[in-house]
Order: structure tokens, then C-alpha cells, then sequence
């Protein structure tokens, strides 16, 4: 038998308060259905079918347990049932018992836990199946703080005067220095949410001194004694103090921690030695106690007991809102629940066929490998570096070009900000072929092959070395499964880890808490060198009660959120060193010296709305690995009716219906009779079964279209959208095999997998450091300055033309300069930057204040917003080596001297349409310039415009557009670099400024030929070249750069080939 790629142990199972019977019950003896299309009689017998249906529901309503449910789901609609009660024709009676249908209809129909309508059990792979749903009398509960309630109270405490100072500060997580300025994140409450904004403060000796004294915690007191000397009083210390905390550089041991033990507890512990907060603690003990005699109760909670506890909390500081103030779980026990072998081998099949037909189409880290491969070479730096927008790369920048109107780009529509599942490929066009088959032939139901499978198979990701699985059964008993009869509806693969889903249930069940701890273990056992690290963040007070949970890994990195584990234990940011090993990205931690492994052992999605070091520590989970893979429909996800895709025992996908926009208007103008006539007649048009699922995401409402009420709900949840999808209810009633004494429930299964490979072994030390005479960095008082002038793209070029030759041209002239060069950048902002070389001493004497005197009257007249010096860092590795660097800085010069004529000469929206043509031709010729002949420069061409394509999704039907590109452009483009052109009186001035820029750098390219002769360039002439060319265009074009570069590239690599071909042809 051969050895199976993954193994598992546990289980979690997951099943609603109700059994699935409970929403089959409400709908028995309904007359609509058998009414026909009499308008009066139909009429007639919804008006019964409405009596019978909210007797129903008022039946359900009478079980203590759910109203109690109802209450901490929503309070406000729990005030209300006496409105539906007493008038439910009233508007507001309706809306209430449309909220009552999905409440109660969730509670029967959904198996994701959400407070007492669903909970999770842990159960074991065994030798047999048994999905038994214990009986409610043995439920657990666990009543806790809302997590947004109990932020905001320790934020409100460690402001008070009289508490703050006796508490202990230390920095914020997220500070760190970059370009000579300290840098953090602050965190603001508007409304109900809480914002985060990238603060910048200048460096003094006072904050650093400060910060390194908080650096483990320290009290106010002995803060303020450090900063005290004869210019310093301790008032002034003070008052210094208050505003590092109030701006939040320093932060108090009241924050929470959003792993270790609960928040609760740990605010109790806090506060207890401090006597200005006695009676805080004390109720907050109270109050802690009277959560836990809740959870003790072996009858429901009423409404009631959470008000008295609510109440208690009335003088806190901290308003109370009964909606947001109770967060309950429910546990299962799991005394009889396991899956057997034969499962397992089905999923894990499963697990292969979805891997090999996913296809990644975009990669969060590949902009950042490339920037970082560009700017940083083979160096290792601080990631805090790196990740700066304004000194280093950031990360996951936008790459849609910018809004200026550029004629090379006319006519091209760009693929990336599409939705990556439209871009076309071969599978696509495999499975176009199985659709069709199945529609034209009337089924509802796709059935694929090994040979099918085989052909729709992909170039996958390594699948990560933990995994979960999340699925459901469909059989009709646990005997069934036993004996192979079931199905598995294969919901998709997730990691790493295989604990995404349950690491914030960890701190309710200690059973699963012990499982999830040996999964990990498991994981970090196949990388025995590295350290895993637990990413630790709150981006939201309220996200809390999803993202805090117990401390599962030795190690984590604190960043904007309170660690659980020790402080040698933790890896604050500023102790990540990155950098680029074979193309992976490594990340070291420079005191432990071992490669760090981040992970989240969370549900949490990193890349929604949150801070750029998060996404990135979120993304390097993924790297080189499939992170999600499921049943992906790709561009025919939109069709009108997608069949149930199945192989043997896997339900890869449900079928499913998307409604059109006309259909959901249907639906939004209709009501009373008239929706129900026309849902019956709309739903035999579109062979819709009786019970379906209303899906958005992955949260599925079942929906009974015979039911009026049920059907009125339909309408009400799909007005205000402008997508809906109905997916068919499978495993049906009768395929529950998950059951209680109760009757049969729907579940969900996740299942922890990790691979079976042999560990793999690395050591990763420090990245090779530059030597200390290879000067790469220039600030004040070099022989380098550089100016940034932050202007509109426009005002840029006549800021070239206008200010910056002349001024260049008269210094280089006085000998004041002997080189300059200029750049455009877009981040942060729109800007110019201006770097000048000569002697030191008459760069601070003369040409600094000449720039300052420029830079003055330039804001004075409003062509700039903004003026900054800064530090010039060489791309040393990016240009071949240090003696290839001033060499590369003798082109930067020319490039520049021509680029500013052709600004000038072919200025705004008139010039624009030579300008790109120029740009092209310039191109070219630095080519030959650097000696390359045309099978170098056609490698140069293909590798530029593969790379470009591949950033800009320019694939498959996107291809198209640049042919035709080639198809309109081609022959003025070839006769330009042919010269047959060069006659042509708008071309003389930008060609003429070529040749004088060719004459500049040919004795410069011999140099750099003569390094590479004899091996000493860290970067080949045809790396150089790359890198040259993108700054040609950064120089010459005015905007949306990288877009034009994608089609300069391409057309350049068609000319080629269409050059090397003829040369072959000898024509």
C-alpha cells in the first residue's frame, strides 16, 4: 500500500442548535403549492398558509433556548417579537418576522458556529463513521466580553489620570526607524470602527533614550527621573510623557493581549494590584463570575440576566451596548463522533484532483521578489525597511497605470483589477467543452473521468505541509458511510495551517485546544530548522472575538496587538532581516540567527483594509505554496446554470443558478401573491428544485419555495444586490447521516492534515554583507545631494525644461557639478528627484543653497507642494557591482541630458504621440550603444515584455490586443529604426539628441564591456541594459510608466524577431 501524502488524527465537527426536520415540520400541510394560478384561491390559501406558518414559528418561539439564542443575536429584534405578535400585517411586523425566518431558518439550516444557533465538537479518525449530534441537555456554553467592549475599556482606564501613574508603558509594537525618522502605526476610533493611520515623528535623543528605557515596560515614574536634568523639570518630563502616550508611542500593560488567556482575566490581573480601580475590578470579578454561572445553568439563560449583568457595567467609562457587549460559543461534546479510514483516502483524493486543476493566478509576494531583486540585489536589510513606502519598496502596490492620457496605451484595456478567474486558459477551454456537453444534453449534472481530470490539470503550488479539508456527508446513515455508499461535497482545501478555522475556538475546548497544539507541532517538525512564529495583530477591536485566541506556538511576532508568550519569546519587527535566497524570500530573525516562518492560526483576512507589514507576514505564508484550492468554474462562473460537477464519490461543485439582473428586479417589485405566482412559474422556467440555498460567500440560507414566508425572505435578502446565486441543497433530507435523538442535522466537517514527507533541513545565516569601503549611501555632506520636488506629472516636465536644465547646464558650467541625473517617482506622491555629484565642500557651499533659493520660489509660485532632501542609495547589485556603479552614473547623466530635449521638444498632449515613438527609438540605441548584437537585444526585448506581460495578466485573449498594437504600429515603427525616418522634420530635434547621448556613453559601455570581460560585474551587460531601459522611460514619459513599458517591450520584441527572421531569409 503506497504511503498516503498527508495524515490526520482529529476532526471538528460542526452542527446547528436544530435538527433539519424542525424546518421540514414548518412547511408541512402548506396549500399555496396545490392551488394552481386561480388568483382568488391562491390568494385564499397563502393568507391560511401565513396563519399555519407563524403558529410555526411562534412554536419555536416558545423554546426557551431559542429565544435565548435570538436575544444575544440581535437584543433590539428580541424587543420587538411582541409587535410581530400582536400585529403581524403591521410594516414593522413584517420586517421582524422576515428577520425571525432567517434566525430560525439558520438555526435548523447552518452549521458554521455563531453563538447559540451552531457550535463545534472534536472528533477522532477511527476504523468506522459515527456523526451522532448529542442531545441539547449536554451542550456547553461560553459566555465572554465582547472583545470591542473590553479594548476599549483597558484604552479608557489607561488614559484616566488616576490610573495611569501606576501603570507600567512600553512601545508600540508597530515603531521603527526609516530614513532617519521613527515610524509607527495610530489607532483611532471613529464611529464604531477603528482606523489606523502611518505616523511619522522626528528622531531626538530624549524619545530614543525613552524608548529604550520602556523597551521591557517601565512606570511613568521612573520614565520621568530619566528625562530630568538642569534644562528638564519633572513637570516638563510629565507633560512629555503624556503625549508620547496620548499619541500612542508608548502604550500601557492594560492592553490586552490577543493570544494567551482570556481578556477578561488578564484585565482583572492588570488592574488588581492598583487601588484607584478597586471597585472596577471588583465588579469586573463579578462579573466574570456571573458569565460563568450562565455557562453553568443546565436551562436557558433568560433575556434578563444578561440585562443585570449589562447594568453592573453602567458606571464603567466605557458606554454599554447590549448588542455588542455578549459574545456566547457552543461546545459539543464528543463522546461519539469519528470518521473512518475509507473517509479519510476519499477526501485526500479529493485533496489531489482540486490541487491539480487550481490554477494561482496572481502572486501577493512576485511584485515584491522583483522589486526587492531591483532595488536590494542579494543584500539582506531590516524588513521595516523594505516595507516602507516612502525609503523602501512597500508592498502590494497597485500596478494600474495612472489616469493621464497616454496615446501608446489608447485601445488597451487592462486585465489586472479584473477578477483573476477571467483570465482564459487551456483548462478553460477543456471545461467549456464538458459544459456545454452536459447543457446541451438536458443534465444537471457533470460527470468527469480520470482521463477528464487528467485533461483538466494545471501547473499547480507545492500544496502546504499543513492542511485542512472542509466538507460534508452525504449518506444516508453512518452504516452507509461504512459500507461506501455516501458522497463527500468537497468545500476546498485551505492552509497553512490545517487550524485556520479552529484556532479561536481553542480557548472554549481544551480537547481541541490539545489537538491543534500537536497539529502544529507536526508542521514544525518538517522544517526542524526554522522557527514558526504566531503573527499577532488586531486591526479591530471587535475582530477580537474572532482573532483572539490561546498561545499555540512557541514563538510569535507582536504587531499592532498584545502577545500571550514571554518577551524572549517574541520577534518584535525590527528584528526581521530580509532577503532574497535562490528567489525565495527569506525572513531572519538577527538575534535568534534562524529563519522565521510566519503563520496565523486564524481565519482573519490579512489583505482586507489592514496595514502593509501585516499583509506582507500574512502573504509569506503562502510563498511557493497553494494557499486555497477548490472547484473554480473560471470564466464560465456567470452562467445562467452551472450543473453539479462530481467524480465517483466527490461532489466537486453543487449545482448552482445565477440570477439575472432582470430576475432579481422581478423578484424586488413584487410582493404578497403576485411574488409567489410569479417565484412558482419562474422557478419551473429554470427547473429549480423546491429547497435551495441563498449563497453569498460561503454564508447559504436554505429557502423553501413553497413556503410564502420563506419566499417573501428570498425577495427581501436579494433586494439592494446586484449578484445573487442560488446553489441546490445537497446532501438533501434524506442524505443527513450526521443525526440525534432529535432527528437529522446538517454538518460541516474540517479536517487537519499534515504531509508525510521527510523533514527538510536549512540553515539560513546573514545575507552577505557589502564590504565597508563600497560606499553605496550618500546623505548630508557627500559628494552626492539629492532633491525630491513633488509636483503633478505635467508640472514635472516643465519643471525639467523650465528650472531644472537651466540650472544644471550653469553649474556644471561653473564646475560647481560634474554629473547629475533625475528620476520620476509616484510614491509617496508625485515627485522629482534630482541627484547632483561634485565636491563635497561646494555642494554645501554653493549649489545647496543655489537648490534652496529654487525650491523657494518654486512653492512660492505653486508649481510645488512639497520640497525634501534625501539620501541617495546606489542600486549597487541592480547595475553590476561597485565598479560598474559610476560608470552606470555617467549614463544616468546622458540619458537625462537627452531626456530633458525631448521633454522640451515634444511637450503636453501634442508631443506625446512622437514622444513614446522617440522613447522606442531610444531604446534601441542604447542597445547598440552597449555594443549588444541582435540576438542579445532580442533577449534583452523578450525577458522586459515577458516580465511586464506577466504583471499586467497579459494572457490568453489579452495577447490579442497587443497584436493588433503591432498590426497598427508596425511599419512606422520599423521604418524609424531602419532610418528611412530620419528625414522627417518633426523627428530632427529627438533624434539629434540621441546622437549626441550615443556619442556620451559609447567610450562608457566599452568600460562596462571590458569589466564583464574579465568577470567583473555582479550583473551581466544584458541585466544592465534592463535595467537602463526602465529608466529611459521613467525619463522620457510622463506618466503610466509601467503600462507603456508593456507595450514598448513587446513591440521592440516583434521587430526583432521580425529582424532576425529577415536576416535568416537574407531579405
Amino acid at each position: 500500500m503506497s504511503k498516503p501524502i498527508a495524515t490526520t488524527d482529529f476532526f471538528a465537527f460542526r452542527a446547528p442548535l436544530l435538527p433539519f426536520q424542525k424546518f421540514l415540520d414548518w412547511s408541512d400541510g402548506l396549500q399555496g403549492p396545490s392551488v394552481g394560478q386561480d388568483g382568488d384561491a391562491l390568494e385564499h390559501a397563502l393568507e391560511a398558509d401565513r396563519t399555519r406558518l407563524r403558529d410555526g414559528l411562534r412554536k419555536q418561539l416558545d423554546d426557551p433556548l431559542v429565544r435565548e439564542a435570538i436575544f444575544l443575536a440581535s437584543p433590539s429584534l428580541f424587543d420587538r417579537l411582541e409587535t410581530w405578535h400582536s400585529e403581524p400585517e403591521s410594516k414593522q411586523g413584517r420586517k421582524v418576522e422576515r428577520a425571525i425566518v432567517r434566525y430560525f431558518v439558520r438555526m435548523a439550516g447552518r452549521a458554521t458556529p455563531f453563538g447559540l444557533f451552531a457550535g463545534c465538537a472534536v472528533g477522532r479518525i477511527d476504523t468506522a463513521t459515527h456523526l451522532t449530534v448529542p442531545d441539547r441537555t449536554t451542550h456547553r456554553r461560553h459566555t465572554r466580553l465582547d472583545m470591542e467592549y473590553v479594548f476599549q475599556l483597558a484604552e479608557a482606564l489607561a488614559t484616566s489620570t488616576q490610573l495611569r501613574s501606576e501603570l507600567r508603558f512600553r512601545p508600540n509594537s508597530t515603531l521603527y526607524r526609516a530614513a532617519g525618522r521613527l515610524r509607527y502605526a495610530e489607532s483611532r476610533i471613529v464611529g464604531n470602527t477603528r482606523n489606523h493611520r502611518l505616523v511619522v515623528v522626528d528622531e531626538t535623543d530624549y524619545l530614543l533614550a525613552t524608548i529604550e528605557r520602556a523597551g521591557a515596560g517601565a512606570s511613568l515614574e521612573a520614565l520621568a527621573a530619566a528625562l530630568v536634568d538642569d534644562e528638564i523639570t519633572l513637570e516638563d518630563a510629565e507633560a512629555y510623557l503624556a503625549e508620547l502616550i496620548d499619541s500612542q508611542i508608548l502604550v500601557s500593560e492594560l492592553e490586552p493581549p490577543v493570544t494567551g488567556p482570556e481578556q477578561i482575566s488578564h484585565l482583572i490581573e492588570q488592574l488588581t494590584p492598583h487601588r484607584p480601580v478597586n471597585e472596577i475590578t471588583q465588579r469586573l470579578c463579578e462579573l466574570r463570575e456571573g458569565m460563568s454561572q450562565l455557562d453553568h445553568n443546565r436551562t436557558a439563560n433568560t433575556p434578563d440576566a444578561y440585562r443585570r449583568l449589562a447594568d453592573s457595567l453602567q458606571k464603567f467609562p466605557v458606554p454599554v451596548q447590549l448588542s455588542r457587549l455578549f459574545q456566547v460559543d457552543l461546545i459539543l461534546p464528543s463522546d461519539h463522533l469519528s470518521l473512518g479510514q475509507n473517509v479519510v483516502q476519499e477526501m485526500l483524493r479529493g485533496v489531489e484532483i482540486v490541487r491539480s486543476m487550481y490554477r494561482r493566478l496572481i502572486d501577493d509576494l512576485a511584485e515584491f521578489r522583483r522589486d526587492f531583486a531591483e532595488r536590494y540585489g542579494d543584500r539582506e536589510i531590516p524588513l521595516v525597511e523594505a516595507l516602507d513606502e516612502e525609503s523602501g519598496i512597500g508592498f502590494r502596490k497597485s500596478p494600474l497605470p495612472n489616469v493621464e492620457s497616454e496615446p501608446l496605451l489608447a485601445g488597451i484595456l487592462m486585465p489586472m483589477g479584473l477578477d483573476a478567474t477571467m483570465t482564459w486558459t487551456h483548462q478553460h477551454t477543456e471545461l467549456l467543452r464538458h459544459f456545454t456537453k452536459t447543457i446541451a444534453a438536458g443534465k444537471q449534472e457533470m460527470r468527469l473521468s480520470k482521463a477528464d481530470i487528467a485533461a483538466l490539470a494545471g501547473s499547480p503550488d507545492e500544496l502546504p505541509d499543513a492542511f485542512s479539508v472542509k466538507c460534508t456527508l452525504a449518506a444516508a446513515s453512518c452504516e452507509d458511510v461504512d459500507r461506501g455508499n455516501f458522497q463527500i461535497v468537497f468545500g476546498g482545501v485551505a492552509g497553512p495551517s490545517g487550524a485556520r478555522l479552529l484556532g479561536r475556538f481553542c480557548h472554549i475546548d481544551d480537547d481541541l485546544r490539545e489537538h491543534v497544539t500537536q497539529h502544529l507541532r507536526r508542521e514544525e517538525s518538517l522544517q526542524p530548522d526554522a522557527v514558526f512564529a504566531e503573527i499577532v495583530h488586531l486591526p479591530e477591536d471587535r475582530m477580537g472575538n474572532v482573532l483572539c485566541r490561546p498561545v499555540l506556538r512557541d514563538y510569535e511576532i507582536p504587531y499592532l496587538g498584545r502577545s500571550g508568550v514571554p518577551e524572549e519569546r517574541q520577534i518584535p519587527i525590527t528584528d526581521l532581516f530580509v532577503s532574497l535566497r535562490d528567489g525565495r524570500i527569506v525572513l531572519r530573525s538577527q538575534r535568534l540567527n534562524r529563519e522565521v516562518i510566519p503563520r496565523l492560526t486564524s481565519a482573519h483576512n490579512f489583505l482586507l483594509r489592514t496595514l502593509g507589514v501585516y499583509q506582507f507576514l500574512g502573504s509569506m505564508q503562502h510563498q511557493g505554496i497553494e494557499g486555497w484550492s477548490a472547484w473554480n468554474w473560471g470564466p464560465l462562473k456567470y452562467a445562467p446554470f452551472l450543473p453539479r460537477v462530481t467524480t465517483d464519490r466527490l461532489v466537486l461543485s453543487r449545482a448552482c443558478w445565477n440570477l439575472s439582473m432582470q430576475e432579481i428586479e422581478d423578484l424586488r417589485k413584487r410582493s404578497g401573491a403576485n411574488l409567489y405566482q410569479h417565484v412558482q412559474q419562474w422557478r419551473e422556467s429554470r427547473s429549480l428544485p423546491r429547497h435551495v440555498l441563498l449563497a453569498e460567500s460561503d454564508n447559504e440560507l436554505p429557502i423553501d419555495l413553497d413556503n410564502i414566508l420563506s419566499v417573501e425572505t428570498l425577495a427581501d435578502l436579494v433586494n439592494r444586490k446586484n449578484e445573487v446565486q442560488l446553489v441546490e441543497m445537497f446532501p438533501g433530507p434524506e442524505e443527513l447521516c450526521a443525526a440525534g435523538s432529535d432527528g437529522r442535522h446538517v454538518h460541516e466537517l474540517i479536517v487537519p492534515f499534515v504531509r508525510t514527507h521527510e523533514p527538510r533541513r536549512s540553515s539560513v545565516g546573514p545575507a552577505k554583507a557589502p564590504a565597508a569601503d563600497q560606499q553605496r549611501v550618500f546623505g548630508q555632506g557627500s559628494e552626492w545631494c539629492q532633491l525630491n520636488l513633488f509636483a503633478g506629472s505635467s508640472t514635472i516636465d516643465r519643471l525639467l525644461v523650465e528650472y531644472v536644465r537651466p540650472i544644471t547646464n550653469t553649474m556644471t558650467e561653473s564646475s560647481d557639478i560634474d554629473s547629475w541625473f533625475f528620476l520620476r517617482y509616484n510614491v509617496p506622491g508625485n515627485h522629482l528627484r534630482l541627484r547632483v555629484h561634485g565636491d563635497s565642500q561646494r555642494l554645501q557651499r554653493i549649489v545647496i543653497p543655489k537648490l534652496n533659493r529654487l525650491s523657494a520660489r518654486l512653492q512660492s509660485d505653486g508649481l510645488v507642494s512639497r520640497v525634501q532632501w534625501d539620501t541617495y542609495e546606489r542600486e549597487v547589485e541592480r547595475y553590476g557591482g561597485m565598479e560598474a556603479m559610476p560608470l552606470v552614473e555617467q549614463i544616468f547623466h546622458a540619458d537625462s541630458q537627452s531626456a530633458i530635449e525631448l521633454v522640451a521638444n515634444y511637450a503636453g498632449d501634442e508631443g506625446a504621440h512622437l514622444r513614446w515613438q522617440l522613447a522606442l527609438y531610444g531604446l534601441d540605441r542604447l542597445l547598440d550603444d552597449l555594443g549588444l548584437p541582435l540576438e542579445e537585444k532580442l533577449s534583452v526585448a523578450r525577458d522586459c515584455a515577458t516580465v511586464f506581460a506577466h504583471e499586467f495578466g497579459f494572457h490568453g485573449p489579452f495577447r490579442k490586443q497587443l497584436s493588433q498594437k503591432q498590426r497598427d504600429l508596425g511599419s512606422q515603427i520599423e521604418k524609424l529604426l531602419s532610418g528611412e525616418r530620419d528625414n522627417e522634420p518633426v523627428l530632427t530635434a529627438g533624434l539629434e539628441s540621441y546622437r549626441t547621448r550615443s556619442h556620451r556613453i559609447s567610450p562608457v559601455a566599452a568600460n562596462l564591456q571590458d569589466l564583464s570581460a574579465r568577470g567583473l560585474l555582479s550583473m551581466s551587460v544584458n541585466g544592465i541594459a534592463r535595467s537602463l531601459w526602465h529608466m529611459h522611460v521613467n525619463r522620457v514619459l510622463r506618466a503610466a510608466h509601467r503600462a507603456q513599458e508593456l507595450i514598448l517591450y513587446d513591440l521592440l520584441t516583434r521587430q526583432y524577431e521580425s529582424q532576425r527572421a529577415r536576416r535568416r531569409l537574407n531579405i
